[in-house]
């Protein structure tokens, strides 16, 4: 009859194939979804905030740097990208986030720009 439409049973031999079942919508198994208690354990891991700010003030003062003709506060700039980025590279170690590189880049640029300052003024004062 096609008015009686009947639900297979849950058993081993189903209509579906032995070993396998059906489940109604009640029976269902909802999605599992990631919480913080377990993210760590699925995989997941979050950005590390801090280091992300880092490398973006690091890489202003370079352009600010690059586009201005006086330095005066470029220095406190780089600073603070340095500083922030060694917080963020040890918050992000600890509680195993991402952005370990962002934190690493953030402290590279202030010590590159250091070092070519450095080269540029010993090359400077050799030629007087």
């Amino acid at each position: 009859m096609p008015g009686n439409l009947e639900v297979p049973s849950a058993s081993s031999e189903s209509s579906f194939g032995p070993g396998l079942s059906f489940r109604t919508p009640e029976q269902a198994v909802p999605p599992k979804i990631p919480t913080d208690q377990n993210v760590a354990s699925e995989g997941y891991a979050e950005w590390n905030v801090l280091s992300i700010i880092a490398l973006a003030v690091s890489t202003l003062a370079i352009v600010l740097i690059l586009g201005a003709s006086s330095f005066e506060g470029m220095g406190y700039l780089l600073l603070l990208g340095f500083v922030l980025g060694l917080v963020g590279l040890i918050q992000a170690s600890k509680r195993h986030q991402k952005g370990k590189g962002f934190a690493i880049a953030a402290m590279a640029i202030p010590v590159a720009l250091l070092a070519l300052v450095i080269a540029a003024l010993s090359a400077w004062s050799g030629q007087a």
